[in-house]
């Protein structure tokens, strides 16, 4: 199973495996972006609670967090010195909702005392990233620093895309998934029971023309070279293509819009047409 580290500034690292180098710029932008964490923690008597907090991250992936006594996760850091950090992109720039990017880490807590040259450089970055409020903020004494040091994470960057964080300064990605077996459909069918035959294909031609019209459009704009067309509706599809009717000014016609490839079940019909709706709409807007 092939790892890589993290090209950053801290390891100097250049990764040489294509796809772990793009999910190594997905995890780095996370942590460039982001100004709040989702924090996780529990009482000394197991019940678990969800907040958040704004946080900083240094170079050794180490998050902080500058939070009061009002909030129960204070006193959980406190009697505990365990909590869970999730970095996650907004919900109003996710592609798809279902596979939101994050990275998550499981965490050792530890209290930085006020005052100390680490207190004072910490609270002085906060203030870089957020602002003035922060000088008000260091000043309340019922506020605490906590480091949360990450043991270890999962990236996430979207469907089939998960991979453990490790290493030295968490710097290091392994793709997850690798035994082959991925997502799992109900009753785990093998592939030949994902077969696209005619039950499948029905069913498939049923939703892409009830849910995904503007999808089936775009096939037949661009795909098709229809640019004038105004409606379409897919009529029948096979592992080598599929057959779609379109409406233009000049009348009524049928397409036969190929596959790049023969698919092989059900399955990779469905992830072929998400591909293909995605690459159609990028050149419609061009």
């Amino acid at each position: 199973m092939k790892h890589s580290k993290l090209a950053d500034k801290a390891t100097g690292v250049i990764p040489t495996n294509p796809v772990i180098k793009k999910a190594q710029i997905g995890y780095q932008a996370l942590l460039n972006e982001f100004k709040s964490i989702q924090l996780g923690t529990v009482d000394l008597e197991g019940i678990p609670e969800a907040s958040y907090s704004p946080a900083i991250v240094d170079n050794e992936r180490n998050f902080y967090v500058h939070v009061s006594e009002l909030s129960s996760h204070t006193a959980n850091l406190r009697e505990t010195s365990r909590a869970s950090v999730l970095v996650i992109e907004d919900e109003s720039t996710a592609s798809n909702i279902f596979a939101r990017k994050r990275v998550g880490f499981n965490c050792s807590a530890e209290l930085i005392e006020r005052r100390t040259d680490r207190w004072e450089k910490t609270m002085d970055q906060f203030e870089d990233k957020f602002g003035k409020m922060v000088d008000f903020l260091k000043t309340m004494e019922d506020f605490h620093l906590f480091r949360l040091r990450p043991k270890k994470g999962r990236l996430v960057l979207g469907i089939g895309k998960a991979y453990e964080v490790m290493g030295g300064k968490l710097s290091e990605l392994q793709h997850i998934g690798g035994n082959g077996k991925g997502h799992r459909v109900e009753g785990h069918r093998t592939e030949k029971q994902e077969a696209l035959d005619e039950e499948r294909i029905a069913h498939m031609i049923e939703h892409m023309n009830e849910d995904h019209a503007d999808s089936v459009l775009a096939y037949a704009q661009h795909f098709g070279d229809r640019r004038e067309a105004v409606s379409a509706e897919l009529l029948n599809l096979n592992n080598k293509e599929m057959q779609i009717k379109v409406d233009t000014p000049h009348g009524v016609e049928e397409l036969v819009i190929p596959f790049s490839h023969t698919l092989k079940n059900g399955h990779d019909a469905h992830m072929t047409m998400i591909k293909m709706s995605k690459k159609a709409k990028s050149a419609l807007e061009i």
